[in-house]
């Protein structure tokens, strides 16, 4: 049964005020359950499920696949936003808000033997990049 998707639907409002949506958001990790379970072309069902201390998990003869979601638009509310703030507010995008459409998932762990990812490196405290 195919389920629908609102691409419209504003990830903030079912997340606790000061919350991140993609730590509490159920209605995200449902949105990417649904679009990313799947069957892969070796035939393999990439099926995601969320678990205690992860945000969604595959586990099947491919591996053990940790996964974790973040927006990759921002408005730069951040340090940042000292620049984003001398750009008049007419020259800047529309902000639509953190829909679906504004989100990705990516590995949250890295394979045994590999550096991690430059975003799983950047989200870990004292990471060279982050500091950077």
């Amino acid at each position: 049964m195919l389920q629908a998707i609102d691409i419209s639907f504003e990830f903030h409002s079912d997340t606790p005020a000061g919350k991140d949506p993609d730590e509490f958001s159920a209605t995200l990790r449902r949105y990417h359950q649904i679009l990313w379970s799947k069957r892969l072309p070796c035939g393999e069902l990439f099926s995601l499920v969320a678990e205690p201390q992860s945000y969604l998990v595959h586990r099947s003869g491919l591996g053990v696949f940790h996964l974790t979601s973040d927006a990759i638009t921002t408005r730069l509310l951040g340090r940042a936003w000292r620049v984003v703030n001398e750009v008049p507010p007419d020259e800047l995008p529309e902000d639509f808000g953190y829909t679906i459409g504004s989100s990705i998932l990516f590995p949250a762990t890295a394979s045994t033997g590999q550096r991690p990812s430059t975003v799983l490196a950047a989200s870990i405290r004292g990471s060279p990049i982050a500091s950077t």
